[in-house]
């Protein structure tokens, strides 16, 4: 049980990865992969270059894989990021935040529902290893 939750913020963190990925080939009849940085809903309309676009959201996704999982390294109690996984953990949700709103796609819901409620969890519940 006591490492449900680094466990949980390892896979969350692995999980924006999928944007690093290349596509699968696609297959007539299964859905689009959804974990595309090429086109935003929101910034290709205003005319950022694709270039920047995939910039951005590579950025993002780096922040997001890298820092749940530094994350869960200093929960677990890695000397050195101990002091710092709560910070991590939140820049890791808000970097998730904007990369899901940035891309979205139907499939992310529970993404920044996940942040949210990891924000939440810090702010108001003590999540220190006990």
């Amino acid at each position: 049980m006591k490492l449900l939750f680094p466990i949980f913020l390892l896979i969350h963190g692995l999980i924006h990865s999928s944007f690093l990925t290349k596509a699968p080939p696609a297959k007539e009849g299964s859905p689009v992969w959804p974990f595309e940085l090429t086109n935003s809903w929101l910034l290709t309309p205003m005319g950022m270059s694709t270039d920047n676009i995939k910039l951005l959201g590579t950025v993002l996704a780096l922040i997001a894989t890298f820092g749940f999982v530094l994350s869960a390294a200093g929960w677990i109690g890695i000397s050195f990021l101990q002091p710092y996984w709560v910070v991590i953990t939140v820049i890791s949700c808000i970097a998730s935040i904007l990369l899901l709103a940035i891309f979205w796609n139907n499939w992310f819901v529970m993404g920044p529902l996940i942040d949210i409620a990891l924000l939440f969890a810090i702010y108001f519940k003590d999540l220190a290893p006990k």
